[in-house]
């Protein structure tokens, strides 16, 4: 089970650690590796980016300095001038080399692509209009095609997806409206069973109206009427998993309402609905 947020709070550095499992034993743990970014940081991704078989990171910086750095396992960092709030890594132009789709939070509130080389090192980004002012994204193939498509969301009442066009660029953004303020996500997986991957974001009307929209893809890149599930606590941030070994993806949501964090999961009916779990 893999489960990927889309946000990450900022700190003064990144930890990895890795987890031996010892037979008989309690798991045990290798002493963590600190790399220290320039700057505080707000999203990050793992990835073989210079394809040596260990897992290298980037991330989105902010405050002295807004940029992508990438930090290869041999100690080599390098930093590209690109300002966004959250970044994923997918393989965009076909080409089997990580790259990295960065959600632009400013003028011109662009998405960038970072086409990967191979070697640990990227392609000047590449910018498409995202039709929204982006902060969140994510990724996979809507319309079925075999290319990687790209949906982007942010602090507005709509959520848009840009289908790619399996060369790093995308095609223009097609909106989805929502009737309340995105707040997190998106996330994606095929929450209906239909074999069509559907999207799933956190959504805010007013004080004590928080609702989970899920948004039923078509297909062809296009999706329903979004379904709401009602969440009380004020901010939630989405991840996918299976927790209950049905067979339908369910969603692991964290809450915050003032000083106090819960974690609580939705199981997913299989229909695009969802019921509450465990907290």
């Amino acid at each position: 089970m893999r489960i990927q947020l889309g946000r990450v709070l900022s700190c003064a550095c990144v930890i990895v650690s890795l987890s031996v499992p010892v037979v008989a034993r309690p798991v045990s743990f290798n002493a963590p590796r600190l790399f220290a970014p320039s700057t505080s940081f707000s999203s990050m991704a793992l990835g073989d980016f210079d394809r040596d078989g260990k897992p290298d990171i980037a991330i989105t910086t902010y405050g002295s300095a807004n940029n992508v750095e990438v930090l290869l396992t041999g100690g080599k960092t390098t930093t590209y001038p690109v300002t966004g709030a959250s970044l994923i890594i997918g393989d965009f132009n076909g080409d089997g080399k990580p790259d990295l789709a960065v959600a632009g939070s400013v003028s011109p509130y662009n998405i960038w692509i970072m086409l990967g080389n191979g070697d640990g090192t990227f392609e000047p980004p590449i910018g498409s209009p995202a039709g929204t002012t982006p902060e969140w994204i994510a990724a996979g193939d809507f319309n079925g095609d075999g290319k990687l498509d790209l949906v982007v969301a942010g602090t507005v009442t709509a959520v848009s997806v840009l289908l790619g066009n399996g060369d790093g660029s995308f095609q223009p953004p097609i909106s989805n409206t929502l009737p309340n303020s995105v707040i997190s996500g998106p996330v994606v997986a095929d929450f209906n069973s239909d074999g069509h991957l559907d999207i799933a974001v956190d959504t805010y009307l007013e004080v004590g109206n928080w609702k989970m929209a899920v948004l039923l893809g078509n297909g062809d890149g296009t999706f329903q009427l979004p379904k709401s599930t009602s969440i009380t606590p004020e901010y939630a941030v989405l991840a996918v998993g299976e927790f209950n070994s049905d067979g339908k993806p369910d969603l692991a949501v964290a809450l915050t309402e003032f000083d106090d964090t819960q974690t609580i999961i939705l199981l997913g009916n299989g229909d695009g609905t969802f019921r509450q779990g465990a907290s």
